[in-house]
C-alpha cells in the first residue's frame, strides 16, 4: 500500500488541497455565520421589543456596538445598557461615526467634557452646535460657549457666525468682534470673510455706537487691504475689489447709516444711492433712502422709496410698519393713510401682534377709541408676553371710550405684572369708585 502511494503521489494532491482549503475558509465562514446570526437576532429583537436582552456577539462585529448604542440613545435607555457595549464602542472610536456616537452617549450620561473630546475627534461640528443650543436653553452659558468655540475651531466657515451670534445674544460684543477679527486674520481666503468684516462693522455701529471703527470695517469690504503700502489715500480708495453684490450693498449701507447717525445727510444719501445701484432688485437701499427722506421731512419723496422697498421685499413686515408709522407720526399726520397701511399689513400678516398695537394708537389719534381698544385687544391676544404698557394702553382706550368696567379689568392685569405701577393704581382709584 505504501509503495502504491509512493508511486502515485499525484493522487494525494487534491486531498491535501481540500484539507488546506477547509482550514483556510472554515474560520472566516464560522465567524461570518455568527456575524449574520447576531444581525438577524438584533432585527428580530427590535420587532419583539427586547433589544437590551440580546447577548453580545462572540465574533468580531464592528457594527454591533454602533447599532446597540444608537438604539439605546434613540429610545432613551442608555442608562440600562451594559458597560461592555461602551467598551466595544471605545475600541472602534477611531472611526468618526463611532466617535460621534460615543460623544452622544457621554453627553446623555452628563459627561460633557468627554462628549466634547469625542466630537472634536470625529470633527462633528453639527453635534457640537446642537449640544451648544441645548446648553444655552438650559442656561449653561459656559458649556454653550465651549461647544460653539470647538465647532468654530474645527470649521471657521460654518462655526464663526454661530459663535458670534451666541456672544451677541449674551451681550458680549467686544468678544464677538475679537472672534471675527481672529477668523479674518487666520482665514484670509475664506469665502465668508466679507460677511465677517460687515459683522464687525455692524457690531461697532449698532451695539457699541462707534461709527469710526464701524466705517473702517465696512470700507475693508470694497478697499483692498493689500493695496495700502505704496499708495496715497486717494489712490487707495480707488482700488475697489468686487465682492458679492449683496455684501457690497451691505457695506455701502453700513457707511451710509454711519453718515446718517452723524447727521451728514448728503453723505448718507450718496452711500444709500450706491447701495441701490449695486443691488437694484433688493429693497434694503430703497428703505434706507425712505428713512432718510422721512427724517428730512420730505414725506412725498419718502413715500416713493417706501413703496419701492416693499415692492422688492414684500415680506419685510417691519418695513411696512415703519412706513405706516411715518404717515402717523409726520409733522402733519396723515392718519387716513396710516390706518389704511395698518389694515394692509394686518391683511398680509394677520397674526403679527405689533401691527395691531400701532394701529390702535393711530385710531386713538383719529378719535376712535373704541376701535383702538379692540385693536389693542388683538395685539395682547396675539402677543406671547403682553407687557404692562400694553395693558395700560388698553385700559386707557377703554376708559376714553366710556367702557370703564373694561378699563378696570385692563388696569388690574397691568398690576398683576407690576404691583407697584403708579399709573395703574391711580387709574383704579379713580375708576373703582363706580366699578369696584
Amino acid at each position: 500500500m505504501m509503495r502504491m502511494f509512493m508511486h502515485r503521489p499525484h493522487r494525494l494532491v487534491p486531498i491535501i488541497w481540500c484539507f488546506l482549503f477547509l482550514g483556510v475558509v472554515w474560520h472566516p465562514l464560522r465567524e461570518g455565520w455568527q456575524y449574520n446570526r447576531w444581525s438577524l437576532a438584533f432585527l428580530r429583537a427590535q420587532r419583539e421589543g427586547n433589544v437590551l436582552a440580546l447577548p453580545m456577539p462572540s465574533a468580531t462585529h464592528p457594527a454591533a456596538p454602533i447599532w446597540m448604542v444608537s438604539w439605546a440613545l434613540v429610545h432613551h435607555q442608555s442608562d440600562q445598557l451594559s458597560p461592555l457595549w461602551e467598551q466595544r464602542l471605545q475600541k472602534i472610536a477611531s472611526f468618526p461615526v463611532a466617535a460621534t456616537l460615543l460623544g452622544k452617549l457621554y453627553y446623555q450620561k452628563g459627561d460633557w467634557a468627554a462628549a466634547l473630546t469625542q466630537w472634536q475627534t470625529a470633527g462633528d461640528t453639527e453635534a457640537l452646535r446642537l449640544a451648544a443650543h441645548r446648553s444655552e436653553q438650559q442656561g449653561k452659558a459656559t458649556w454653550a460657549y465651549r461647544f460653539l468655540y470647538a465647532a468654530y475651531r474645527l470649521d471657521p466657515d460654518t462655526g464663526t457666525m454661530a459663535l458670534v451670534n451666541y456672544l451677541v445674544r449674551q451681550q458680549h460684543y467686544l468678544e464677538a468682534i475679537s472672534i471675527l477679527q481672529e477668523a479674518i486674520q487666520q482665514n484670509p481666503q475664506s469665502p465668508s470673510i466679507t460677511q465677517w468684516r460687515i459683522s464687525v462693522g455692524d457690531l461697532w455701529r449698532t451695539k457699541l455706537n462707534d461709527c469710526e471703527r464701524a466705517e473702517a470695517a465696512y470700507r475693508q469690504v470694497f478697499v483692498s487691504p493689500s493695496s495700502v503700502v505704496g499708495h496715497s489715500l486717494s489712490r487707495l480708495l480707488a482700488l475697489v475689489q468686487k465682492p458679492d453684490p449683496y455684501w457690497l450693498m451691505r457695506a455701502f449701507l453700513g457707511v451710509g447709516w454711519c453718515r446718517y447717525q452723524a447727521e451728514d445727510w448728503v453723505g448718507a444719501k450718496q452711500w444709500f444711492q450706491k447701495a441701490v445701484a449695486t443691488e437694484p432688485q433688493r429693497g434694503d437701499g430703497y428703505f434706507a433712502m425712505a428713512r432718510l427722506m422721512t427724517t428730512q421731512g420730505t414725506i412725498e419723496e419718502a413715500e416713493k422709496w417706501y413703496r419701492a422697498a416693499v415692492q422688492y421685499n414684500p415680506q419685510a413686515r417691519w418695513w411696512w410698519l415703519v412706513w405706516a408709522n411715518a404717515h402717523r407720526d409726520a409733522p402733519q399726520p396723515d392718519l387716513a393713510g396710516a390706518i389704511g397701511l395698518y389694515a394692509e399689513i394686518a391683511r398680509r400678516f394677520p397674526r403679527w401682534s405689533p401691527v395691531y398695537a400701532q394701529w390702535a394708537w393711530a385710531l386713538h389719534l383719529a378719535g376712535d377709541d373704541r376701535d383702538a381698544a379692540l385693536r389693542m385687544q388683538q395685539a395682547i391676544y396675539l402677543s406671547s408676553a403682553p407687557s404692562v404698557t400694553d395693558w395700560l394702553r388698553l385700559g386707557f382706550f377703554w376708559e376714553r371710550s366710556g367702557r370703564k368696567e373694561h378699563a378696570v379689568s385692563a388696569y388690574k392685569h397691568a398690576l398683576q405684572l407690576d404691583p407697584d405701577n403708579a399709573q395703574a393704581m391711580q387709574a383704579l382709584r379713580r375708576l373703582q369708585q363706580h366699578y369696584p
